[in-house]
């Protein structure tokens, strides 16, 4: 006599070594055998493959099928969509991720705002040789990284004379700057503005002869924009620099001035953005 019984069997499986596979697993894939040379595989998965033609269909099976193939794992052969292992996770294969790219970043860092001070008596009287606007310097300061330093500046000069209404003259000047950026390996870089002040005489109006007062005698302003590299460790400094290169009988200062009813503050500000990193 023989009893037959028939009834559901649930498993886990391990390939590739006779040793039960670990209690989380449904499938071990084991070591393959391996000599006391080497203690790594020598064998790999093989994973199905498949001709993904649209991403958003299922094909291995009918569409309305894909939640339950959550999961599933194939290898594309269509170059088009780009070969590679795909993950197909209840709606779309999903191909995956072989690198990944660090999105890099950048420093940045005020390295000065300057002014040439509060007071409209914060002026320096040019000549014809380089006079430092001292107020705007800026020294010792230190690249953390390596990047590029921005230098603007923002510069008034104005132009007083010993002309009167009565002379009616009107009096010129050309006024120059240089923004030295100067570091401790002996790197130099040099950005130029330039301005022209005037001094203009008034108007026929009737306005009564030799006043104190010049028509169109506001400050002429120059104004730079620059950058320069910076290397890492190295210290810097800047200064500005002024000149006056003709102005006749008329005298130029650069600095703060009043100007309808506001200062006028010459300026510098430098700032540093590092390279990507």
């Amino acid at each position: 006599m023989g009893v037959f019984t028939s009834g559901k069997m649930y498993s886990q499986v391990s390939v590739g070594d006779p040793s039960p596979p670990l209690k989380g697993a449904l499938l071990d894939i084991k070591q393959g055998p391996s000599d006391a040379n080497n203690t790594n595989s020598t064998k790999g998965v093989l994973f199905p493959r498949v001709f993904i033609a649209d991403k958003t269909k299922l094909g291995i099976d009918l569409d309305t099928k894909a939640l339950e193939y959550a999961g599933a794992q194939v290898y594309n052969t269509n170059d088009v969509l780009g070969k590679g292992m795909y993950t197909w996770d209840g709606e779309k294969w999903m191909k995956y991720v072989t690198s990944i790219t660090q999105k890099k970043t950048q420093d940045t860092e005020m390295v000065a705002f300057k002014t040439t001070g509060t007071s409209t008596s914060d002026v320096y009287l040019l000549n014809k040789t380089d006079v430092e606007v001292s107020a705007l310097s800026v020294s010792n300061w230190t690249a953390g990284l390596d990047g590029n330093l921005y230098i603007t500046t923002v510069l008034y000069a104005k132009l007083s004379t010993s002309a009167t209404d009565a002379t009616g003259l009107t009096d010129l000047g050309n006024t120059f700057f240089k923004i030295e950026l100067t570091g401790s390996d002996g790197s130099k870089a040099i950005f130029l503005a330039a301005c022209t002040p005037i001094n203009a005489k008034a108007s026929p109006d009737g306005i009564v002869k030799n006043r104190s007062h010049y028509a169109r005698n506001n400050p002429a302003v120059a104004i730079a924009q620059g950058a320069a590299p910076v290397k890492k460790g190295v210290t810097y400094s800047i200064k500005v620099f002024a000149t006056e290169a003709w102005a006749d009988t008329g005298v130029v200062r650069v600095g703060t001035f009043a100007w309808n009813g506001f200062n006028a503050f010459s300026t510098l500000k430098a700032d540093f953005i590092s390279v990507p990193y």
